[in-house]
């Protein structure tokens, strides 16, 4: 006999003989494992919940600032390294971008350029001057009224930062 001839001898074997079917606790859709071994449902429903409690604890203790993402990651069904690498690809970059701008504030600081800005606003009449410029403009209106030094209770460093925020509030007043 060729090999053909084998396997299709076998399978007409087969083919007319019944099959075996196991049946294991695995093959078991989830009622009829609950009806045959319900303690044994029960011992294992119980220990995914001890899992699902112990992995979200772990989870809050490590996002502990951020207790929605925390649950976001549970719900999505992360591990803690799993949530801690999803964060760190979702920060890496706003970090990439605070370093480059502390080093660019660092540079004007070195030059003695300060840049004041205001988000409502845009940038100030500041740019490009020095801070002691700024503060010798400053100081000017603080020596020429009276009225502004008693608002601030002569404290000449809360009126410079004051001036700094918003130095048109001062200006008007010259």
């Amino acid at each position: 006999m060729t090999q053909n001839s084998q396997a299709n001898a076998a399978q007409g074997t087969l083919a007319g003989s019944s099959t075996l079917v196991e049946e294991t606790p695995l093959g078991l859709s989830a009622e009829q494992m609950t009806k045959s071994n319900p303690d044994a449902v029960n011992k294992l429903q119980e220990e995914a919940k001890a899992e699902d409690r112990r992995r979200l604890t772990e989870l809050q203790a490590a996002f502990k600032e951020d207790p929605n993402f925390a649950m976001e990651a549970f719900t999505a069904g992360l591990s803690v390294e799993a949530a801690k690498a999803k964060r760190y690809d979702a920060i890496a970059p706003k970090v990439t971008e605070l370093e480059k701008q502390v080093s660019d504030l660092k540079a004007q600081v070195e030059s003695g350029k300060v840049t004041i800005t205001r988000k409502d606003e845009g940038a100030t009449s500041f740019e490009g001057k020095s801070t002691d410029d700024v503060e010798a403009e400053a100081l000017k209106i603080w020596e020429a009224d009276g009225d502004l030094r008693a608002e601030f209770g002569g404290e000449k460093g809360a009126f410079l930062a004051a001036f700094k925020r918003d130095p048109k509030e001062f200006r008007s007043k010259k």
